[in-house]
């Protein structure tokens, strides 16, 4: 978890995905018969960070009171409910769900998968000061970094004298 990340006031997002759109692509991506809906979208698994790993995705018959009516649950890896409806609808798997009739509403902060380098929180560390060194460490804090053997165009100018362990 990165501070400087969660001070950025773009990191904070919401989105809306109406029952149309949620019936027609899960449909689509997941084969469920055509007189299905969805009627439910629950968390399946979180992260140890908190992020959603996979959600569920509950189906019944549009009309319940046929005799061979059913329900079904389906479990979906919370990436490819992102790239289903687009990274930039749902930026990252750290989020909270609501769903209703109208359909589904995210609220969620970040961007991206949630590790790694936050390049807003790498940003700040450079103005205040840090070089790249640090910043690495941060971000990578059981990496070993070390100088390569042979440098392609002369020195780096902003190491420190020792980047080994």
């Amino acid at each position: 978890k990165d501070e400087r990340c969660a001070i950025n006031p773009k990191s904070a997002w919401v989105t809306h995905i109406g029952q149309k759109e949620l019936d027609q692509t899960f449909k689509k991506a997941m084969g469920i018969n055509q007189s299905e809906r969805v009627s439910a979208i629950t968390v399946g698994s979180s992260t140890d960070s908190g992020r959603i790993h996979e959600l569920l995705i509950h189906f019944q018959s549009a009309d319940m009171s046929k005799l061979n009516a059913h329900s079904e649950v389906r479990a979906l890896n919370s990436q490819d409910f992102r790239r289903l409806f687009g990274y930039d609808r749902v930026k990252s798997t750290n989020f909270e769900l609501t769903f209703s009739d109208n359909g589904l509403d995210l609220k969620g902060r970040g961007h991206g998968h949630g590790a790694g380098m936050c390049q807003k929180g790498a940003r700040f560390m450079a103005l205040a000061g840090a070089n790249f060194f640090d910043i690495l460490k941060r971000y990578y804090p059981n990496a070993r970094i070390k100088r390569p053997p042979v440098l392609a165009k002369g020195e780096l100018s902003t190491h420190p004298k020792s980047v080994s362990n």
